[in-house]
């Protein structure tokens, strides 16, 4: 899922469903210090704010690319808890 959740105003509605039908799901997403914000942009994500919305989708987070949340944009690697 590339560049699509920040654009979505309920993303645990989009993720919840995806928890019990993929194993695997790597999002990448614009982050909260984007300078690329516009009105399409409906949340700029932390990587912290973006693990608790996949825990409470059904997800547990494996890891975070790059390590840091001072990134424009990062992605990160979620592993279903539902499967």
């Amino acid at each position: 899922m590339i560049d699509f959740l920040d654009h979505h105003a309920d993303p645990v509605s989009v993720l919840a469903p995806l928890a019990r039908q993929t194993r695997f799901l790597f999002i990448w997403t614009h982050g909260s210090h984007t300078r690329m914000w516009s009105v399409q942009h409906v949340i700029n994500y932390t990587g912290t704010g973006l693990a608790r919305l996949a825990r409470r989708s059904g997800f547990e987070l494996v890891c975070h690319y790059p390590d840091d949340d001072e990134r424009d944009d990062f992605g990160v690697l979620l592993k279903s808890t539902q499967l």
